[in-house]
């Protein structure tokens, strides 16, 4: 900063910054703290510039410190990319390197919810480059559903995933809602919502539960170890989990990636051959998700059992799921709570003897 009777001049200097922002106001109000996330050498210098009208934006500092080491420590592993971050307050939500464009919410989530999608943006597409014009959602998909568990823990949303699910199942299976691959830039309106943000998010949160958590982020952290300062498209996504995990992810890239189908489970029919009843479980809309199938004894009791989603790696429509008990099921039924089925009346079987 340098200072003459006419002007002054302030100098930013930053290294490995792809493109810029700024914005400027003689009336907001500014606080500033930092932090130094467990196992770095670097503190992150965080600010938050807010009118004095605003609700919960002084809450944005430390929620934003906190977001910070979940990124880097546990949701990302990777260290963050930047050592300052500015929360403006501004409208809705938008990124740029180091600084993130938000509106104010009155409620906790809806902070949490804008403060940490678009600092989890600092990763993807800042670290490592993606092409959100053509494949929006590589990094808004990603950066949806990532987050979510900073708010299990920031909030205390048992399934912060509930939205995603929900919006998902409204418009899944439409004229509307369209294949990932599409490419965004042909795309407008819902449709584009539903393919950057929602379709996207919900395919994440099931892969890394038939992945399970562990390999998940082990192969999610390679990608941008892998890609980062460079450019990726999805077959690049694609490839890397297949090769961090060992496994074919094909079948998963495939039904959720490349098609547009939709969640519809059902029991078809329940066969009884001795003490083993045969349950016939079909997938109508075509999208490999895991079945939780709950049984109720006439005796009241109750059991759960949780089918892994690669039961539909096949491309299969129906598998037969048995069950070998001494004692009487009375019914049988998929648990819709967290799957966004589009026709939950059919997920139920009420036996008769």
């Amino acid at each position: 900063h340098s200072r003459n009777k006419r002007k002054s001049v302030y100098k930013f200097y930053a290294t490995n910054v792809t493109d810029f922002a700024f914005a400027s106001s003689k009336k907001y109000l500014w606080d500033a703290r930092s932090v130094q996330c467990p196992g770095s050498e670097e503190r992150v210098f965080i600010h938050a510039v807010y009118s004095k009208k605003a609700v919960k934006f002084h809450t944005v500092p430390d929620i934003a410190a906190k977001s910070i080491c979940m990124f880097a420590d546990e949701i990302i592993g990777v260290p963050f990319p930047f050592n300052n971050l500015v929360a403006f307050h501004g409208t809705d939500g938008m990124e740029f390197p180091m600084m993130i464009n938000d509106g104010d919410y009155s409620d906790l989530k809806g902070t949490v919810d804008v403060t940490t999608h678009e600092i989890g943006h600092m990763y993807i597409p800042f670290l490592v480059g993606t092409n959100e014009k053509k494949y929006a959602w590589m990094d808004e998909g990603l950066i949806t559903f990532l987050p979510r568990e900073i708010e299990r823990i920031l909030v205390g949303d048992a399934f912060p995933y509930n939205d995603d699910m929900a919006i998902f199942r409204a418009f899944s299976g439409d004229e509307q809602e369209v294949a990932l691959m599409v490419p965004s830039n042909q795309l407008r309106g819902i449709t584009y919502q539903v393919h950057a943000y929602y379709r996207s998010s919900v395919a994440f949160y099931y892969l890394r539960d038939s992945l399970g958590e562990s390999v998940f982020h082990q192969a999610l952290k390679e990608f941008i170890e892998r890609w980062k300062g460079k450019h990726p498209t999805p077959y690049d996504l694609f490839f890397t989990f297949n090769d961090v995990t060992g496994m074919d992810l094909n079948w998963f890239w495939d039904a959720w990636f490349f098609k547009s189908g939709w969640v519809d489970l059902a029991i078809e029919n329940i066969d009884i051959q001795d003490k083993t009843y045969h349950i016939i479980i079909e997938n109508g809309g075509g999208l490999p998700v895991p079945v939780d199938l709950n049984f109720i004894y006439s005796d009241g009791e109750t059991e759960s059992v949780k089918i892994d989603a690669d039961n539909w790696k096949k491309g299969n429509k129906k598998f037969i799921y048995r069950k070998t008990t001494s004692g009487k099921i009375k019914q049988v039924y998929i648990d819709e709570k967290h799957l966004p089925d589009k026709n939950p009346e059919n997920n139920y079987f009420l036996l008769k003897y």
